[in-house]
């Protein structure tokens, strides 16, 4: 009977891991950008990302999406007016950085963020502590990655 139980569990592994999708409407709806990241000495970066300017975009994120997209695929999420968001990692398949931008485009806060696992008691949410007008999400690492920081950092530009 055990045996039958762990062969339902790896079943349903499985099937979760199916269920992900290279790309969704939403996310193909979203504009492809430039951003410029500012940093000290002189340092830029910059990354192709995709515009969530709606409430629709938002709320999808990168729910359903597929890790190997993740990997290649940044989300900046612009809101109407400066707010403390709360993002979550239900149905999102791999962990997340997210880098907080308040109005004057600097970066206050970045966090890494992980995918819900499905029993858990509570599901996290994230988020700044100060009110911000824009939000970047990239694959798990990538901030350190490029040595960005927090309190150091800008958004240059945003070029559509």
């Amino acid at each position: 009977m055990k045996r039958w139980l762990l062969y339902g569990l790896v079943l349903a592994s499985l099937d979760a891991g199916a269920a992900c999708q290279p790309t969704t409407d939403p996310l193909e709806n979203m504009a492809e950008a430039e951003i410029i990241l500012a940093g000290p000495g002189e340092r830029r970066v910059r990354l192709q990302v995709r515009v969530a300017d709606d409430y629709r975009e938002r709320a999808a994120g990168f729910q359903y999406i597929c890790p190997e997209t993740i990997e290649t695929t940044a989300i900046y999420f612009v809101f109407e007016r400066p707010r403390r968001p709360s993002f979550h990692m239900h149905n999102v398949e791999a962990p997340l950085d997210i880098a907080f931008i308040d109005a004057e485009g600097l970066i206050v806060s970045i966090q890494r963020m992980e995918p819900y696992v499905i029993g858990a008691r509570e599901q996290k949410t994230y988020g700044p502590q100060v009110e911000v007008a824009g939000a970047l999400e990239a694959r798990a690492g990538y901030f350190a990655g490029e040595w960005i920081t927090e309190n150091e950092w800008r958004v240059e530009s945003l070029e559509q």
